[in-house]
């Protein structure tokens, strides 16, 4: 998930405002026309996302009528929580090993995202380990299984799962050219094993676990230290004259960025009254500008867990530029972006990811299982029920 030079901005044409996201790519300007959103010039920023200020916890902001989380899935969520599954495996049926490709794309942008968005409704975190049961040319089976990465955010579910992807293909195939070096290309994913902690949420909304129980921000925000709880408790007045903002997922770059959700009104000096209309002005939604400044952190559901008083606005609001190149000081990768050097190094650069060989008879049979049933499964999924 790479980071696009984009801007973000409104316009204004007659009795209609617009907000507008353009991103760069090869000097090259692209308006996106999936974010784009229009409303009365009078109505409240809010209006440019609803319902997709919601839709975009989920990453759907291209179907913003799609239910957050529909009944059919509520009913095997708490299915999964009544007999505790916490290990699900997705099939790939196919017998072919020449093109591997299919099976991992869609299972790693569509599938293991997806299962994991579900998996967050009424979790704090979620604590994600893959095992890859791999298929070699001369049809040996190898396991090779990733270390436990633990989940803060919503919002961090599609990066993180690409990391976790692209850290096990890439033992896959070191391990594929050290043993067949002409053939190392020749393997296939047969099944994705998916283990699933959930760290659950008290009636109180306390953690279960002795962990943090604040709600956190993504990832990408969170190694800015731009942000920090608010000093006292906000009362209902400072909020209605608050600048907050709220997080928005392109859904064609797949881009994370804050927007404007609601922007308070700023006095100025002027000569007129304290209730003279000219001495009131509304600043530009990305400057500094006199009022406190709040990020607005949402469940998986679209609920408000808290607001984060912004401390450094310009630092928040910033995307970052991949023209500086990021070093990890245990192994020497190099990373363009800071996000995955974090992800890299929570997953201690891979020491703990394992292969395991498998005997030619081995099999795996489980008396019980739970067939996750979802129109955006391409692929049979299952929950293993333990006995």
């Amino acid at each position: 998930m790479p980071y696009f030079r984009s801007s973000y901005t409104f316009s204004i044409a007659g009795s209609v405002r617009t907000f507008h996201h353009r991103w760069y790519m090869g000097g090259r300007v692209y308006e996106c026309d999936a974010c784009s959103s229009s409303c009365d010039i009078r109505a409240c920023y809010s209006q440019h996302w609803q319902p997709a200020v919601t839709a975009c916890a989920l990453d759907i902001s291209d179907d913003i009528s799609r239910p957050l989380c529909s009944t059919e899935q509520r009913a095997q969520l708490a299915i999964v929580a009544a007999r505790r599954i916490n290990t699900f495996i997705l099939c790939n049926e196919r017998t072919s090993i020449r093109n591997p490709s299919e099976f991992l794309l869609d299972a790693g942008i569509n599938a293991v995202p997806q299962l994991l968005r579900l998996l967050f409704h009424g979790v704090s975190r979620l604590h994600v380990r893959l095992g890859f049961h791999t298929r070699a040319y001369n049809g040996s089976d190898l396991l090779f299984n990733s270390s436990e990465l633990a989940l803060e955010h919503h919002l961090d579910i599609g990066e993180s799962v690409d990391m976790l992807f692209l850290m096990l293909l890439e033992r896959i195939e070191a391990y594929m050219y050290v043993r067949y070096p002409t053939r190392a290309a020749e393997y296939c994913v047969k099944r994705i094993k998916i283990h699933v902690r959930r760290e659950t949420l008290t009636k109180s909304g306390e953690s279960a676990s002795t962990l943090a129980t604040d709600a956190t921000l993504p990832l990408q925000y969170r190694i800015k230290h731009a942000t920090a709880m608010p000093r006292d408790a906000l009362s209902v007045e400072a909020t209605a004259t608050a600048n907050i903002y709220c997080f928005r997922v392109c859904a064609r770059t797949q881009e994370l960025y804050a927007v404007p959700y609601q922007l308070g009104k700023c006095r100025i000096n002027g000569g007129g009254g304290e209730n003279d209309e000219s001495n009131i002005l509304r600043w530009p939604w990305d400057t500094e500008g006199c009022g406190s400044h709040y990020i607005m952190l949402q469940s998986v559901e679209g609920k408000l867990q808290q607001l984060l008083e912004i401390t450094n606005l310009y630092r928040f609001l910033r995307t970052e530029a991949d023209d500086r190149v990021h070093m990890c000081t245990r192994c020497r990768a190099n990373f363009t972006q800071r996000t995955r050097l974090q992800l890299h190094k929570s997953l201690d650069c891979g020491r703990g990811f394992e292969v395991l060989h498998l005997d030619s008879n081995y099999l795996e049979i489980y008396e019980s299982c739970l067939q996750m049933r979802c129109a955006n499964y391409k692929w049979p999924l299952y929950g293993i029920i333990e006995q």
